[in-house]
């Protein structure tokens, strides 16, 4: 396997993955808009197109590919989770989101 593309959000890709978690009307949109948030700025920085929930889902973009730092990780899942909480779908989107967030980067001490 390749090594992952390493990337660091920045403050408006981050507003952009906040507002996507902000606007999910059902736990499927919160899903997926979420998922196209975290890697159209990954797949920009690889230098391949957007996100795609067919090659997604096919495996043609996989979490391994990229690696985001570790506080970014745990900020964007503790959103997803918590906005999960309305539909009472926590659990099940943590899941899913934990199997399909980019790899995290944890700086060596």
């Amino acid at each position: 396997m390749s090594t992952p593309v390493r990337h660091v959000y920045t403050h408006a890709e981050i507003t952009g993955i906040v507002r996507a978690v902000d606007a999910a009307t059902d736990p499927h949109k919160l899903m997926w808009g979420v998922l196209a948030a975290v890697y159209n700025p990954l797949l920009a920085a690889a230098g391949r197109g957007g996100f795609d929930i067919v090659a997604f889902t096919t495996g043609q973009i996989q979490p391994a590919q990229f690696c985001i730092p570790a506080g970014q990780w745990t900020a964007i899942d503790r959103a997803v989770c918590a906005r999960a909480d309305q539909w009472v779908t926590r659990v099940a989107l943590a899941l899913e989101i934990t199997m399909s967030l980019p790899l995290q980067d944890n700086p060596r001490p």
